[in-house]
């Protein structure tokens, strides 16, 4: 669990040094309990894989984790991921589906809302986002939902909605970087270059 603390901190923080202290502790768990029964720990492997874009093991690490304890909702997200990116849609839209299934909670409905919105479904992309958002129990679940919500108003031709979602966002999570950087990107669309530079420039020094 710690291993995989630090994989979720890299994320937020955007500090690399953190893949190692996650490895170090992931790999001090499989030393106290092998992989042969150490689900938690192969899942926490195949996140610090995917995080490294290293999409193939990931996949690995999250299928053996699978093979000991099937009924881990965050596991399946792993796996998840790992198909997304290495273009097994098909298989991965199941693993979504399993996940949702196991857990419905802001990380699930974020995939699965993804999900839709790689087959160009946007109004179920859209509510399906919106549960996400609903069961977000914390300032960086919500932020991270209304992100998304934002890039989908953005992408989808409604750059109103798109900027005071982000300004929602950033009412619960002020300084956010991946908010900032959306924000920038909204403005430069508007033709506001001056702002969309400062908002990039707010995103970098949070997030360089």
């Amino acid at each position: 669990n710690l291993g995989l603390a630090y994989v979720q901190q890299a994320r937020v923080t955007g500090d690399p040094s953190n893949y190692a202290r996650a490895e170090e502790a992931l790999n001090r768990s499989l030393a106290i309990r092998p992989a042969v029964d150490n689900a938690v720990a192969l899942a926490g492997h195949g996140a610090l894989a995917a995080a490294r874009h290293d999409f193939a093991v990931a996949l690995d690490y999250g299928n053996r984790s699978l093979a000991i304890d099937p009924y881990r909702a965050a596991t399946h997200g792993v796996v998840a991921d790992a198909l997304v990116e290495l273009g097994r849609y098909e298989e991965a839209f199941e693993a979504i589906q399993k996940m949702v299934d196991l857990r419905p909670d802001t990380s699930s409905y974020a995939r699965a809302s993804y999900s839709f919105e790689l087959r160009g479904d946007i109004v179920n992309a859209r509510e399906v986002m919106k549960r996400s958002l609903d069961a977000a129990t914390g300032p960086t679940d919500a932020a991270f939902a209304l992100e998304h919500l934002a890039g989908l108003a953005h992408d989808n031709g409604d750059p109103d909605t798109a900027m005071s979602t982000v300004d929602e966002g950033l009412r619960r999570l002020p300084g956010h970087p991946p908010l900032l950087a959306l924000r920038g990107r909204i403005l430069a669309a508007k033709g506001d270059t001056a702002c969309a530079v400062a908002a990039y420039t707010a995103s970098l020094a949070k997030l360089p």
